[in-house]
């Protein structure tokens, strides 16, 4: 089988630093980003325009937490 150049995840993710780095990055952004999204999604307050940009990007940052 071939392993060279075209397979980095292997090599990166033998350091257990960055394996921990991954996770730290994962919880955190579904941490944040899950409360943006749902403390902008059950406010009281009218969704105007800057509000519902903030909360698109905060679900954008979700869902790539998500795919990390």
């Amino acid at each position: 089988m071939f392993l060279g150049p075209f397979l980095p995840c292997q090599d990166l993710f033998d350091w257990w630093t960055l394996r921990c780095g991954v996770w730290i990055i994962f919880l955190l952004a579904m941490l944040g980003n899950g409360t943006v999204v749902f403390v902008l999604i059950f406010s009281r307050s009218k969704i105007d325009v800057p509000r519902f940009l903030v909360c698109n990007l905060a679900a954008a940052d979700f869902f790539m937490g998500v795919y990390l």
